[in-house]
Protein backbone atom coordinates (compact mmCIF):
# COMPACT_ATOMS: atom_id res chain seq x y z
CA UNK A 1 0.00 0.00 0.00
CA UNK A 2 1.50 3.27 -1.10
CA UNK A 3 1.55 6.11 1.36
CA UNK A 4 0.34 9.47 0.21
CA UNK A 5 2.93 12.18 0.53
CA UNK A 6 1.81 15.18 2.46
CA UNK A 7 2.55 18.37 0.66
CA UNK A 8 4.74 20.69 2.67
CA UNK A 9 3.35 24.09 3.39
CA UNK A 10 5.30 27.11 2.24
CA UNK A 11 6.61 29.64 4.71
CA UNK A 12 3.84 32.06 3.67
CA UNK A 13 1.17 29.45 4.39
CA UNK A 14 2.56 28.90 7.89
CA UNK A 15 2.56 32.59 8.79
CA UNK A 16 -0.51 34.71 9.54
CA UNK A 17 -2.08 36.86 6.86
CA UNK A 18 0.21 39.83 6.10
CA UNK A 19 -0.60 42.77 8.37
CA UNK A 20 -1.63 45.10 5.53
CA UNK A 21 -4.07 42.54 4.12
CA UNK A 22 -5.48 41.79 7.56
CA UNK A 23 -6.02 45.51 8.20
CA UNK A 24 -7.70 46.00 4.81
CA UNK A 25 -10.04 43.10 5.50
CA UNK A 26 -10.80 44.42 8.97
CA UNK A 27 -11.52 47.87 7.53
CA UNK A 28 -13.94 46.38 4.99
CA UNK A 29 -15.86 44.56 7.71
CA UNK A 30 -15.94 47.47 10.16
CA UNK A 31 -17.04 49.87 7.40
CA UNK A 32 -19.88 47.49 6.54
CA UNK A 33 -20.99 47.65 10.16
CA UNK A 34 -20.77 51.47 10.16
CA UNK A 35 -22.86 51.72 6.99
CA UNK A 36 -25.43 49.31 8.40
CA UNK A 37 -25.56 51.14 11.73
CA UNK A 38 -26.00 54.48 9.96
CA UNK A 39 -29.22 53.17 8.42
CA UNK A 40 -27.78 53.10 4.91
CA UNK A 41 -27.27 49.36 4.84
CA UNK A 42 -28.35 46.68 2.47
CA UNK A 43 -28.21 42.94 2.27
CA UNK A 44 -24.69 43.36 0.86
CA UNK A 45 -23.41 44.76 4.16
CA UNK A 46 -25.33 42.17 6.16
CA UNK A 47 -23.91 39.36 4.00
CA UNK A 48 -20.39 40.77 4.34
CA UNK A 49 -20.74 40.84 8.12
CA UNK A 50 -22.21 37.35 8.27
CA UNK A 51 -19.30 36.17 6.15
CA UNK A 52 -16.86 37.63 8.68
CA UNK A 53 -18.65 35.95 11.60
CA UNK A 54 -18.70 32.56 9.89
CA UNK A 55 -15.08 32.96 8.84
CA UNK A 56 -14.21 33.58 12.50
CA UNK A 57 -16.14 30.44 13.50
CA UNK A 58 -14.24 28.31 11.02
CA UNK A 59 -10.91 29.93 11.89
CA UNK A 60 -11.47 29.24 15.58
CA UNK A 61 -12.18 25.59 14.86
CA UNK A 62 -13.02 23.17 17.61
CA UNK A 63 -11.32 25.22 20.31
CA UNK A 64 -13.82 28.03 19.89
CA UNK A 65 -13.86 29.78 23.25
CA UNK A 66 -15.67 32.68 21.58
CA UNK A 67 -18.70 30.68 20.41
CA UNK A 68 -21.15 32.69 22.53
CA UNK A 69 -19.90 36.03 21.18
CA UNK A 70 -20.01 34.82 17.59
CA UNK A 71 -23.51 33.39 18.12
CA UNK A 72 -24.62 36.75 19.54
CA UNK A 73 -23.24 38.55 16.49
CA UNK A 74 -25.02 36.14 14.16
CA UNK A 75 -28.27 36.53 16.10
CA UNK A 76 -27.98 40.31 15.86
CA UNK A 77 -27.58 40.09 12.08
CA UNK A 78 -30.55 37.73 11.89
CA UNK A 79 -32.68 40.19 13.88
CA UNK A 80 -31.67 43.08 11.62
CA UNK A 81 -32.47 41.21 8.41
CA UNK A 82 -35.72 39.87 9.87
CA UNK A 83 -36.88 43.42 10.51
CA UNK A 84 -36.02 44.39 6.95
CA UNK A 85 -37.86 41.31 5.63
CA UNK A 86 -40.88 42.54 7.61
CA UNK A 87 -40.76 45.87 5.79
CA UNK A 88 -38.87 47.93 8.36
CA UNK A 89 -35.89 50.15 7.61
CA UNK A 90 -32.30 49.09 8.10
CA UNK A 91 -31.80 49.82 11.79
CA UNK A 92 -29.28 48.52 14.28
CA UNK A 93 -29.80 48.73 18.02
CA UNK A 94 -26.93 49.55 20.33
CA UNK A 95 -26.88 45.98 21.62
CA UNK A 96 -26.81 44.59 18.07
CA UNK A 97 -23.96 46.88 17.08
CA UNK A 98 -22.01 45.85 20.19
CA UNK A 99 -22.58 42.16 19.47
CA UNK A 100 -21.52 42.46 15.83
CA UNK A 101 -18.49 44.59 16.73
CA UNK A 102 -17.49 41.91 19.24
CA UNK A 103 -17.68 39.27 16.52
CA UNK A 104 -15.57 41.42 14.21
CA UNK A 105 -13.01 41.92 16.98
CA UNK A 106 -12.73 38.15 17.33
CA UNK A 107 -12.28 37.86 13.57
CA UNK A 108 -9.54 40.51 13.70
CA UNK A 109 -7.71 38.64 16.47
CA UNK A 110 -7.93 35.29 14.70
CA UNK A 111 -6.85 36.75 11.37
CA UNK A 112 -3.81 38.31 13.02
CA UNK A 113 -2.62 35.08 14.65
CA UNK A 114 -3.81 32.05 12.68
CA UNK A 115 -1.59 30.66 9.92
CA UNK A 116 -2.60 31.56 6.38
CA UNK A 117 -3.36 27.94 5.48
CA UNK A 118 -6.08 27.94 8.16
CA UNK A 119 -7.38 31.27 6.86
CA UNK A 120 -7.67 29.76 3.37
CA UNK A 121 -9.26 26.55 4.66
CA UNK A 122 -11.86 28.53 6.62
CA UNK A 123 -12.60 30.61 3.53
CA UNK A 124 -13.05 27.40 1.51
CA UNK A 125 -15.62 26.21 4.07
CA UNK A 126 -17.61 29.42 3.59
CA UNK A 127 -17.52 28.99 -0.19
CA UNK A 128 -18.70 25.39 0.19
CA UNK A 129 -21.63 26.48 2.37
CA UNK A 130 -22.55 29.20 -0.12
CA UNK A 131 -22.58 26.69 -2.99
CA UNK A 132 -24.68 24.25 -0.97
CA UNK A 133 -27.11 27.02 -0.09
CA UNK A 134 -27.49 28.03 -3.74
CA UNK A 135 -28.03 24.42 -4.80
CA UNK A 136 -30.76 23.83 -2.22
CA UNK A 137 -32.54 27.09 -3.01
CA UNK A 138 -32.86 26.34 -6.72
Amino acid sequence: MAQMKQRRLSREMLLPLPVQKARALSLEYHLSLSVLAAGDGSFDQAATLLQAIWHARFLAGREDVNAEHLAAAESALDAITSRVDAGEAWTVTGAERTAIAGGLSIHDQLTAREPYHRFVAAWAQIQHLARESQETST
